[in-house]
């Protein structure tokens, strides 16, 4: 079945925060027709510590190596390299436990140098269910995200700084994960993604497709024109309750 699910009204409020997310996803991953949603984001979240699991190999897509842990502070804030603000999304079928508020305010508090999300997501409401006709409202009811923006700047790029590889370590409930980017200057409802996305696995520019849940699109040429990455927990067909972290953020 279906997942399509791209941020598409990326807006950043006071530099800390950043809407969107758009694209529903099909259940059981297939491949979606045209779809569009708009979210908003905030900014800030708790970490607390994950395993990494093994990552499947893809030619040189991935690389398996000891790579730099950006610092998180307590106010969501990233350092190193990465140095903007962690920021929580959510489509409407996700109820947001913690953090909250998450708004353009403010998002994370006293992290402890985890990113944590709790909450839970309503069951895609679908038609035709179990037909390549189906249809559901991927739209709207996209799932939960943490993100963050690359630098304090709203919209901006990440430019000399970047890194040429990225992991992210987290750990929560079972579900479909989904590694994001956005170009900055592209349109919001165009991303970058990665499906099936494992804790640790580190992934270069090469591995992030337009249409990462059909393995196709476009291939992110890089990461220097990166203003934001995510990691999406996708909706499914029955409802989900999560509470998942990021542990580390690494660069390569």
């Amino acid at each position: 079945m279906i997942h399509s699910r791209y941020p598409r009204k990326i807006r950043r409020s006071n530099a800390r925060a950043r809407s969107a997310l758009r694209c529903g996803f099909l259940l059981a991953w297939a491949l979606p027709a045209a779809c569009d949603s708009s979210v908003s984001l905030s900014t800030e979240a708790k970490l607390p510590d994950a395993s990494v699991e093994d990552a499947k190999v893809s030619a040189d897509a991935f690389l398996v190596s000891a790579g730099a842990a950006q610092p998180i502070d307590d106010s969501g804030k990233l350092g190193g390299a990465l140095s903007g603000y962690a920021w929580a999304a959510s489509g409407t079928g996700t109820t947001l436990v913690s953090p909250n508020p998450c708004n353009d305010q403010g998002c994370f508090t006293n992290t402890g140098g985890s990113l944590c999300i709790n909450g839970s997501i309503a069951a895609l409401a679908c038609t035709n269910p179990g037909t390549a006709q189906v249809a559901c409202d991927w739209d709207t009811n996209w799932g939960t995200m943490i993100g963050w923006n690359v630098t304090p700047v709203s919209h901006q790029a990440w430019g000399t700084a970047a890194s040429s590889g990225l992991s992210v370590s987290y750990a929560g409930g079972a579900g479909e994960y989904r590694l994001m980017a956005h170009i900055a200057g592209d349109p919001d409802s165009k991303v970058y993604c990665i499906e099936n996305y494992v804790s640790g696995q580190v992934a270069k520019p090469s591995a992030f497709l337009s249409q990462c849940w059909s393995s196709s699109g476009d291939v992110l040429p890089d990461f220097q024109g990166v203003d934001l990455f995510g990691l999406q927990l996708i909706s499914a067909q029955t409802s989900i309750n999560f509470d998942y972290c990021i542990s580390a953020i690494a660069l390569y």
